[in-house]
């Protein structure tokens, strides 16, 4: 598996060439933005990849195989890209960005919370349970 996120995408006559900044996968296979990249590769597939959609700045995860090397610039500086042949992309959605939590207690107290949900004011949504220091 290789992850990335997309600088460029570029549709040829028989196949679709992605270029991607490379980083380290999570878990889940996501790729871990606040990390270093270890350098930037090629992804070739076979089928057509709509570039409105698989556009710059993007996250993908591949799978697929190495089928050698392409030699490239990045500005005026010589890079050898390895080339992926996809089997597999995904396209990860942007994250869902949520306020953070508050700084006061929640209106709820312990034998409450046991059987209910904990109303917190400044919550989004308004129940969280694991916002209440009661639980």
């Amino acid at each position: 598996l290789w992850g990335g996120k997309i600088i460029r995408c570029e549709n040829k006559k028989n196949f679709t060439l992605l270029e991607v900044i490379q980083f380290p996968l999570d878990f889940w296979s996501r790729p871990i933005t606040d990390t270093a990249s270890e350098g930037r590769f090629l992804v070739k597939a076979s089928k057509f990849i709509d570039c409105a959609v698989y556009s710059k700045d993007k996250f993908i995860t591949v799978a697929g195989v190495l089928k050698g090397f392409k030699e490239g610039k990045i500005g005026e500086m010589p890079y050898k890209y390895p080339i992926i042949k996809a089997k597999g992309i995904h396209l990860w959605k942007e994250e869902e960005i949520h306020p953070p939590l508050p700084l006061y207690p929640c209106i709820c107290d312990y034998y409450w919370y046991r059987w209910y949900p904990c109303y917190c004011p400044g919550c989004y949504p308004l129940y969280y349970p694991w916002c209440c220091p009661c639980w």
